[in-house]
Order: C-alpha cells, then sequence, then structure tokens
C-alpha cells in the first residue's frame, strides 16, 4: 500500500467501519454485564464473513458510572478483520507475517504523542480509579473476577529487551490491576530478574493500540526479538514510542 500505517486506534475504527466490519450498539448497556455477552454470541451461528467488531456507543458501568465508548473485539474477530489489521488481503497474511519478522524496523522516541493528551496522577488518580478506565471485560463469570485482555509492556533489567505480550488483567478494587502471566511467558521471565536484583518491574499497559502492535503480542516469536520492532515491519515503518507519565 502507498499510503501509511494505522496512526492510532480510531483511524482503524473507521477503516472497520467504511468495510463493514464495525457493529455499533447505541442502545444503553452495562460493561461488566452486557459488553462481552454481545459480542461472543455472534460466534454461536453467524458465518465467519458476518463477525464484526463491535463499538459499543452509550456504556454505564454496574455502579452507573458512564462512558463515552467501548471497543470490543477490534484486531482479530474474523480473519477479513486481522488481514484489515495487517492491511493486506487474508491469502497473503503468511506471506507479510514472515516478510515482517524477517525484516523488523526498530521503533523510534518521539517527545510527546496524542496518549499524553489525558494524565490523571497522584490524588486525581486515585479518585478516577481503575473502574474509571473505559476497557471492555469478558463475559461474567467466566474467570470469576472482573477480567480483561490488554497488551502490557515489560523489559529485561539486564538487557533491556523489551516485550510487548497479551495478557489477563484482573481488576479488584479502585487500585488493584492482578497481570496473569505463566513461567511460559516472557513477562513472566521479566519479573523474576527484577525481582533477583530486588527490583520491581516496570511494567506499561496499553488500552487501544494499532492493529500490528495488538496481533504481535499476541505472537509467540523469538526472546530476543522487541515485539514493537516486529510491528513495525508489519507496517512497513517505524513504531513512534514517548515516555511513560
Amino acid at each position: 500500500s502507498k499510503r501509511g500505517y494505522y496512526s492510532d486506534l480510531r483511524e482503524f475504527i473507521q477503516a472497520l467501519d467504511k468495510n463493514g466490519k464495525l457493529a455499533r450498539v447505541k442502545r444503553k448497556v452495562v460493561k461488566e454485564r452486557d459488553i462481552g455477552s454481545y459480542f461472543w454470541l455472534q460466534f454461536r451461528g453467524l458465518p465467519e464473513k458476518e463477525w464484526k467488531s463491535f463499538l459499543f456507543e452509550n456504556v454505564i458501568d454496574a455502579k452507573g458510572r458512564r462512558h463515552d465508548r467501548v471497543l470490543m473485539g477490534p484486531y482479530s474477530s474474523s480473519r477479513e478483520i486481522v488481514a484489515l489489521g495487517m492491511r493486506c488481503k487474508v491469502e497473503e497474511m503468511n506471506e507479510k507475517w514472515s516478510y515482517a519478522l524477517n525484516h523488523p524496523i526498530n521503533p523510534v522516541m518521539v517527545k510527546s504523542g496524542p496518549v499524553h493528551e489525558v494524565i490523571h496522577r497522584g490524588r486525581e488518580l486515585e479518585e478516577v480509579g481503575l473502574e474509571g478506565l473505559a476497557f471492555p471485560v469478558e463475559v461474567p463469570g467466566f474467570s470469576g473476577s472482573i477480567r480483561t485482555s490488554t497488551h502490557m509492556v515489560s523489559k529485561d533489567p539486564e538487557t533491556g529487551a523489551r516485550n510487548v505480550g497479551s495478557y489477563s488483567g484482573h481488576i479488584s478494587g479502585r487500585k488493584n490491576f492482578a497481570w496473569g502471566t505463566a513461567p511460559h511467558h516472557h513477562g513472566y521471565a521479566h519479573i523474576m530478574k527484577s525481582r533477583q536484583k530486588g527490583k520491581r518491574a516496570e511494567v506499561a499497559v496499553i488500552i487501544g493500540a494499532t492493529p500490528n502492535i495488538a496481533l504481535m503480542s499476541a505472537a509467540s516469536i523469538p526472546y530476543s526479538m522487541d515485539e514493537y520492532a516486529a510491528a513495525g515491519g508489519l507496517a512497513g515503518e517505524p513504531v513512534r514510542l514517548v515516555k511513560c507519565k
């Protein structure tokens, strides 16, 4: 493609909508009860060509707090949606994926970005709480907790090598977000190495990544390969990064 990759998730939402792959739900829904149920229901009978991402435009949580919009299943609801995120045809996905892994493009650091447009810190952050973030949650009762799946970034404390993985996040109260990982995951290795050095692992959580980052975070690629670089290879351009606040 001659044009560049998606600049942000909003641009990908527009592409989903334009290609008939976005279901807009305008009726009021409860985040913890309805979102996962609505989304997963489509897989119980509809053909794959009709599977979509869901954009909920009238959302409240169980305590009545309102969210502007919540997006569910934007990256991989169907092979056509994966191909849309990769900016290729379905039959080209294997070749493009292999090319990306063999031609990574290192990310670049920039001074600022849209992710810094809204910042909550200190007491203000405590008042907003985790429940103030408009993240989607799974089908009620599946894991016995309020659980979301998101992208978590960590690094090897010895080499500085980064990992972007797709992990479970378990919400407990306003302040506690438990990272669900296991010994065979790269993020787990980073946690253990940090503990051995007497340090806390540094972790960033991404909500609303572009598809190239989301897809690479869910893939099993070599420990030494930076998922940001692999995502750059998939996009054909460097991922732009900013320092966390």
